[in-house]
């Protein structure tokens, strides 16, 4: 499933590529409605990608890791997985 920050963003590279399909770069310049609506899908996919970043940041990276370095009795770390002798 797919969150609302990567819907914006595919949506949006979706549209743009609808949009500017067909029209070399001077036809695109010349047409001030395409090359608006095309720069704004940029803007909705730019802010949809710092959503994306803020959301991993607040997800947890190393599960696995946090699991293997804490020892399974009492929450101790594992001093062999945290690279002690």
């Amino acid at each position: 499933m797919l969150s609302d920050a990567e819907r914006d963003a595919f949506d949006n590279i979706a549209r743009a590529t609808r949009f500017v399909d067909g029209l070399d770069f001077d036809a695109f310049l010349a047409d001030d409605k395409t090359f608006y609506a095309a720069t704004r899908c940029l803007e909705i996919i730019s802010e949809a990608s710092r959503r994306l970043a803020q959301d991993r940041q607040r997800t947890p990276r190393h599960r696995e890791t946090t699991a293997e370095t804490q020892g399974a009795i009492g929450g101790k770390p594992d001093r062999r997985a945290a690279g002690c002798p």
